[in-house]
């Protein structure tokens, strides 16, 4: 038998769901660049959440301040995620790296929301409809959309289909359906 969530765990998800929504929402979408996946420490009402970046990736930065950082960080976290403010790792997050603006720790020092996948991502599809392409549209309806965490371990993801409101049933954002 599988546990069931903690008392409170709906209401918080649902919260913390609310966040990455309104943020990206409010965001242009000319702003949400795919970013290069570099790390970072930000600090938490529980500590620090660290995420590891690709040192490929950072190892292309050539500001002296952006690398001494990143050199800082990873001479006093050897994993991503989150530790007390003394440095002691409270748990390691199982995940591949996300975007620190795609990162949502709740003050609990347990619970963690992550945008997931690509799909807020801007991206130009040759189209004479302003849609994507259908095959393109089912693969990002597809595609994780958010995910919540307990102690670094994915509890449950949401694919962007699941978020949706005004998607009618068997149809792929309006287009009719199987019949």
């Amino acid at each position: 038998m599988t546990p069931g969530p903690t008392p409170g765990y709906t209401t918080l998800m649902t919260r913390l769901l609310a966040i990455p929504v309104l943020l990206l929402a409010a965001t242009p979408a000319a702003a949400r660049p795919l970013p290069a996946p570099l790390t970072y420490a930000k600090p938490t009402a529980a500590g620090v959440l660290v995420q590891l970046g690709d040192p490929a990736e950072e190892a292309k930065i050539t500001d002296p301040a952006i690398v001494a950082a990143f050199r800082t960080v990873r001479d006093k976290y050897a994993k991503s995620g989150l530790y007390r403010q003394s440095g002691e790792l409270v748990w390691e997050l199982n995940a591949p790296y996300a975007p620190i603006d795609n990162v949502f720790p709740a003050a609990d020092g347990v619970h963690l929301a992550r945008l997931e996948g690509d799909w807020w991502i801007e991206r130009d599809y040759p189209s004479d409809t302003n849609r994507l392409p259908a095959e393109e549209e089912t693969r990002q309806l597809a595609a994780p959309a958010v995910g919540f965490y307990a102690n670094g371990r994915l509890v449950r993801t949401h694919p962007v289909r699941e978020l949706l409101t005004n998607t009618p049933r068997g149809s792929s954002c309006g287009r009719p359906g199987p019949s």
